[in-house]
């Protein structure tokens, strides 16, 4: 592993002339990726005077991060993906003209809730800013287009579950499918599941593949998969399908709430 440097400061000018080096030289020459600095005073004796400074917060105030601030690019929104959670809420996600950003190519961000495309009165073909927070999560941080029209009627929100067509109700800032039976949320839900469980190699594409093909429709079903009913599924070889059975089988059905 690669230690974090520490380097001792004795004034205020001596951090903000290190935080510039970091800004602009460190962050960039170390072998890893990092979101900020910590200044901490390195004089044990000192923190419980600091601390006592402070008396209804809880948190040690001998250490302070420094966030770097957010950068950003411009891109062009082509299309809104509508995603149904296990609750039955949509969450829009952004997909964008390929940036780079620290790093890592970007494409998509999520927008959170239809109340996030409302009040940047999206459409198609916008300029959007995206930043990552504390470098890591994109997000969109704001709508660079300039609608003459600010009430715009939004035409990327959609009536009804791209999943099961249900007709869909406004839900404080969601739009929400109320069909309990909706694939995507039952497909959610068998996710979570899996997630909370931490079963591997049990896959988002192989959970709709096992939709898809009727051989699920809830967590409970995950028990009922036998062996012959995966043989000729693509995809499924035998170590996969052993491989596949044996993480079901090491988390009981009975531990379900």
């Amino acid at each position: 592993f690669n230690s974090v440097p520490l380097h001792l400061v004795k004034t205020l000018e001596e951090i903000e002339d290190y935080y510039q080096r970091y800004l602009e030289e460190l962050r960039y020459f170390w072998p890893y990726e990092t979101d900020g600095l910590i200044i901490i005073v390195n004089d044990r004796r000192l923190h419980p005077q600091i601390d006592a400074r402070w008396v209804v917060d809880h948190h040690h105030h001998y250490m302070v991060a420094f966030k770097p601030p957010a950068v950003g690019k411009e891109t062009i929104l082509n299309e809104v993906d509508w995603q149904v959670s296990r609750q039955g809420n949509l969450i829009p996600v952004a997909i964008f003209t390929p940036i780079q950003l620290g790093g890592a190519t970007l494409e998509r961000a999520t927008l959170h809730n239809a109340e996030t495309v409302q009040k940047m009165c999206l459409t198609l073909g916008d300029t959007l800013l995206i930043e990552r927070a504390n470098d890591v999560i994109p997000y969109v941080k704001a709508n660079l287009s300039h609608h003459e029209n600010r009430q715009l009627v939004n035409t990327l929100i959609p009536k009804r579950c791209p999943s099961c067509n249900t007709q869909l109700q406004y839900r404080g800032v969601h739009i929400h499918c109320a069909n309990k039976d909706c694939t995507d949320r039952q497909i959610e839900k068998v996710l979570y599941w899996v997630n909370c469980c931490q079963m591997e190699n049990i896959a988002e594409v192989t959970i709709r593949q096992l939709f898809q093909k009727r051989l699920l429709r809830s967590v409970m079903d995950l028990y009922c998969i036998t062996a012959e009913d995966l043989t000729h599924l693509e995809g499924f070889a035998e170590k996969k399908i052993q491989n596949f059975l044996r993480e079901i089988e090491k988390i009981p059905k009975h531990t379900q709430h």
